[in-house]
């Protein structure tokens, strides 16, 4: 979803476009108001801004100057200008600043909408344009990404201490980031690739990826990790670090994450999920934001696909705290076994119940195969046992109650070692049930918020980025989720609850018509009336007489 700004120092002038745009059902756009350029550039440090049709004479700063920082802080943002017959010398200087179109305020809505519909249209150009696909096959022989996966997963997973990282073996491996100066950190992985795609095509698929963020953050130090086959972890550094505005940037860098995460699902049909610091952070806390983050992944919301999460909605939530189970050392020549129960396990967290089986089936039939190895069998037990326990023991008492410990903790307790096995199973499907459980309650909370907001504010700014703020979601994310959980969009579901207010009030005699307008969040009469007609095919008036 795009998301159009509105400026003007003129409200009515403001609050009659967004009346507009808003009841316009064939273009899908989160509109926002600004009633000053002050209030303009407050919007742009919160949140992307796509298009801005803004007033070229303004008090303070006019739209020139506006149009100047908005190159700076979104230079892909398409600027439109509204003016006057006498504003011409002000449009040749904004045409050369990149000025995509110009409105003369004298002319009719279906100019400014039209104007409006070639902005949106020359951004899709732009993403179709990019040639990522093919510059990702020329990347994707070299040896170098090896080296730096290894480099900077060593340093993530806690293996390397901050201390050690050495600004020359970084400059040697091509990594461009200073440890000396914050950064953010973004953990990202692809929700599915499309049916048949080869082991090939999903490794330029990652590559392509990766190139499509390097782009959007070319004014930014970035560097790129492949951590598995779907799995990705991203540095940004800011090129001149200004610690006074640290806030300012993670904003933008937030803001453009949304546009990969688009431009990777239209160009590459490829869906991400994305999860992202709020902030900075000091190189020696990467590793514990690493394994938040790789939390706030595994936990997600609604249906787990194309998620835009950060750990700013992880602390506001008081999700639980800890990295990944590290299994225990179980001596030489096990490695495999213990990768196995590890994939195991992220497979638990993740909710990837079918993959688990899959996996555990595989398992059972290497510990279980002639020749019997019991120690390896045992070992195998007790290390699934001790972290499906280790869950069971974080999910509640409920769950502890459901659950024989003793048959779980003690093998000989069985009468058999398939038996074992299959107690075992039957402990995942709990806690992969549970698991489903909390993500519902957790999804339907976020909703309900929602709905509960708009209900209380339907006469204020209801726009998807001022709804995403009460629930710390990502507003582009929100959108998703909201239709995914309560199968009506967003916007749909606004119109509904300021219809069923307005006739409501309509019923009442007390009210009159206008005053009924602004109880809904219609500044104009005129307004009101043309929504209200669209939604019940009768006017006010008609809906009063019939229902009095």
């Amino acid at each position: 979803m795009l998301r159009l700004l509105l400026v003007d120092d003129e409200p009515y002038i403001v609050d009659g476009l967004f009346e507009l745009f808003t009841g316009l059902t064939h273009l899908e756009l989160d509109v926002i108001r600004a009633y000053s350029p002050i209030q303009a550039i407050e919007w742009m440090e919160q949140t992307r801004i796509d298009i801005v049709l803004t007033d070229i004479r303004m008090p303070i700063m006019n739209g020139i100057e506006l149009q100047k920082r908005i190159n700076r802080q979104w230079p892909r943002c398409k600027v439109i200008f509204l003016t006057g017959y006498d504003d011409f010398a002000y449009i040749q200087e904004a045409l050369r600043g990149g000025v995509i179109d110009y409105v003369l305020k004298t002319e009719y809505d279906e100019a400014i909408v039209q104007s409006v519909e070639q902005a949106i249209q020359a951004l899709a150009s732009e993403i179709r344009s990019e040639q990522v696909v093919v510059e990702a096959r020329e990347q994707m022989f070299h040896a170098l990404p090896a080296l730096q996966k290894e480099y900077m997963l060593a340093f993530l997973e806690g293996d390397m201490p901050a201390n050690r990282l050495d600004s020359g073996w970084m400059k040697e491996l091509k990594i461009a980031l200073s440890p000396e100066e914050a950064c953010l950190l973004v953990v990202g992985r692809v929700d599915r690739w499309e049916d048949g795609a080869s082991y090939s095509d999903m490794g330029l698929l990652m590559y392509a990826v990766q190139n499509v963020a390097m782009e959007y953050f070319g004014a930014c130090r970035f560097q790129s990790v492949l951590a598995d086959r779907k799995t990705f972890v991203w540095f940004i550094q800011a090129r001149e670090t200004d610690s006074s505005e640290s806030s300012k940037w993670a904003g933008f860098v937030l803001g453009t994450l949304e546009s990969v995460q688009t431009t990777c699902k239209e160009l590459l049909k490829l869906p991400i999920s994305l999860a992202a610091g709020s902030s900075v952070s000091a190189f020696d806390e990467l590793p514990a934001t690493y394994a938040r983050l790789n939390k706030i992944l595994n936990l997600g919301l609604g249906q787990g696909n194309e998620m835009l999460l950060t750990d700013q909605w992880y602390a506001v939530n008081g999700l639980p705290a800890g990295g990944n189970h590290t299994p225990r050392e179980s001596g030489p020549n096990h490695d495999q076994l213990r990768k196995k129960i590890i994939e195991l396990e992220k497979c638990l967290e993740s909710r990837q119940q079918e993959e688990f089986t899959r996996r555990f089936e595989q398992l059972k039939s290497i510990v279980l195969a002639e020749p019997y190895h019991y120690m390896l069998m045992l070992e195998c037990y007790y290390s699934v046992m001790s972290m499906l326990l280790s869950h069971v023991g974080r999910t509640g008492a409920d769950l502890v109650a459901a659950i024989d410990l003793d048959k779980l903790t003690r093998f000989d307790s069985h009468g058999s070692a398939m038996e074992a096995f299959r107690y075992l199973t039957f402990t995942s499907d709990l806690l992969f049930e549970r698991r489903k459980e909390e993500w519902d309650e957790r999804t339907s909370w976020v909703a309900e918020q929602i709905n509960r907001y708009i209900a209380a504010h339907l006469d204020q700014d209801l726009s998807l980025t001022r709804l995403a703020e009460q629930v710390y979601l990502n507003p582009t994310y929100l959108s998703r989720l909201y239709k995914q959980t309560m199968g009506v969009g967003l916007s749909d579901y606004i119109a509904e609850a300021k219809l069923d207010k307005a006739m409501a009030l309509l019923r009442d005699p007390k009210y009159k018509i206008h005053e009924i307008g602004t109880a809904i969040g219609f500044a104009s009469a005129p307004y009101f009336t043309t929504f209200f007609k669209r939604m019940a095919q009768m006017t006010p008036q008609e809906y009063r007489d019939a229902n009095m």
